[in-house]
């Protein structure tokens, strides 16, 4: 590309320039030039050619902590407050926020003329990069992460499974998410869809009388009456059991966690962690983990736990419908306890979704997990204003995932890096 036969000083120049603004996301410093084109002479030297020194120019700037970090250096003049971003800094945090990936030529030039030192700038190159595929990725990868799906592997149950269906599972949530979100969709609509994707594993594995796809997935409507959104599908029901009995601990946990932001303390080094099997006053699952979790040491946390998981009694360990456990009838009603707000009542697991949806704390957790991912933390006090911004816009607007990235793309927080806080 840059035509440098033989090592020439002009060319090896332009090449240390070109490659170090590429790898580094920012022109370089004079003296990173002068050592990196050092460095280039030497090794066209040892290695006998020019191609081979610029190899190795390759190699030692593909591992320098630049190329493996996004650094930011921008400060304040006296060190304190909320720090500007410089141009170079913000096309990082744009690229990497909006398409997993370093800038493009566009987001270069914007930085080198300057061109994303104010809102509107950087406004314009937000609306052209959602409009790009990349983005669709992002959304993605966002819940991937915030759902843990990447966790969600090889099940080993009491009912053998057939082969590929954990392959199928994830799939499933896949194709899910990418039609609810991508269609302008976010927290409500992931939240209650009754509809889905299967292929032939799971049409059999529903048993509700589902049509197989000759090929792949096809989209399907599932019953209202059972299913609502991503915590009704098997995936995640299965991923959140034990070998032989469903886990309403494990589910009540994911809801408190990942769904409403509940801080929840660890068990303690010493606590029996295996729910007793079934006996003649214990029959079900739910009343078992009553009893196991009954001490009032434990009832701290599980009196919040335990509700949010019994809502999904109707799905047992390999995330299939049931009306009864060991031949007695499910109970499913759940009161979720919360703190200086109204319980959340539910008969279920699709009126536990319904109701989540509708929750001020699920909104706020969502846009919460959204902010962390964008910004790689937790908000500032000061930033806590946006969150709160986004969880009711998803809640009282509807604003969906796509929305969400937007608004998160053209915060002041994405221009600025948080200063220090005063205790």
């Amino acid at each position: 590309r840059f035509g440098c036969p033989t090592l020439d000083a002009s060319c090896a120049s332009t090449l240390v320039a070109t490659l170090g603004e590429r790898a580094f996301r920012r022109p370089l410093e004079a003296a990173a030039q002068a050592r990196y084109e050092a460095f280039l002479e030497a090794s066209a030297i040892v290695e006998g050619s020019f191609a081979q020194g610029a190899a190795q120019l390759v190699a030692a700037m593909l591992q320098s902590p630049r190329f493996l970090h996004r650094i930011e250096a921008s400060q304040t003049p006296d060190g304190s407050g909320d720090v500007p971003l410089d141009g170079w800094e913000v096309a990082s945090r744009l690229s990497y926020l909006l398409w997993n990936s370093m800038p493009d030529d566009a987001l270069f030039e914007a930085a080198r003329t300057g061109a994303l030192g104010t809102a509107a700038e950087v406004e314009a190159q937000v609306d052209r990069m959602l409009a790009a595929p990349a983005a669709g990725d992002v959304l993605l990868d966002f819940h991937a992460q915030w759902l843990d799906t990447d966790a969600w592997g090889e099940l080993v149950r009491a009912e053998p499974l057939p082969d590929g269906l954990e392959a199928s599972l994830r799939e499933q949530n896949r194709r899910f998410i990418a039609a609810e979100t991508l269609g302008g969709g976010g927290l409500r609509e992931l939240l209650t869809s009754s509809q889905t994707y299967v292929d032939a594993n799971l049409a059999a594995h529903y048993d509700e009388g589902l049509e197989a796809p000759e090929l792949g997935f096809a989209a399907v409507a599932l019953d209202p009456t059972r299913y609502a959104g991503f915590l009704t599908q098997p995936g995640f029901l299965a991923h959140f059991s034990d070998f032989a009995e469903p886990s309403s601990i494990r589910r009540g946990v994911f809801v408190h966690r990942r769904v409403l932001c509940t801080e929840l303390d660890v068990p303690p080094g010493d606590a029996d962690l295996e729910v007793p099997p079934a006996t003649e006053a214990r029959v079900t699952n739910r009343e078992r983990v009553e009893a196991h979790t009954a001490a009032e040491g434990c009832q701290r946390c599980h009196a919040q736990i335990n509700p949010a998981g019994f809502a999904f009694e109707n799905f047992d360990a390999v995330g299939r419908w049931r009306d009864e456990d060991n031949g007695s009838p499910v109970d499913a009603t759940a009161s979720v306890p919360f703190r200086g707000a109204e319980d959340l009542e539910a008969d279920g697991p699709v009126a536990m979704a319904h109701a989540l949806a509708e929750r001020p704390e699920a909104h706020r957790c969502y846009a919460t997990w959204w902010f962390r991912y964008a910004n790689g933390r937790d908000a500032s006090r000061d930033e806590a204003c946006l969150v709160d911004a986004l969880g009711e816009a998803s809640r009282r607007e509807g604003v969906g995932a796509l929305g969400l990235l937007e608004r998160l793309a053209k915060s002041r927080a994405l221009r600025y890096r948080a200063g220090e806080e005063t205790p």
